[in-house]
């Protein structure tokens, strides 16, 4: 296995990506137990780590998210910058 460099603007796209998600889930009224439950985790502390963009979250589980929180999976992008360099 090699090393991997994660730049400082991919560390602050996860974490706005993750306010995001944490916002929609608030705006649902919805807990991250409840969220986890609807995406077939068993426990919530993935959603607490995607939240705080302690862990990068998946492509595939963006989607799933969107579909659970019932957003456009762009809604997750929007405050990030256009001129983003990763």
């Amino acid at each position: 296995m090699g090393n991997w460099f994660v730049s400082q603007a991919e560390i602050d796209a996860n974490v706005k990506i993750g306010k995001r998600l944490e916002k929609r889930r608030k705006i649902l009224g919805m807990s991250q137990r409840v969220l986890g439950e609807k995406i077939g985790l068993s426990d919530f502390k993935p959603i607490y780590k995607y939240e705080t963009g302690e862990v990068r979250i998946p492509a595939v589980r963006l989607y799933t998210l969107s579909i659970a929180l019932e957003c456009p999976i762009s809604y997750f992008f929007e405050d990030l910058p256009n001129g983003l360099t990763l």
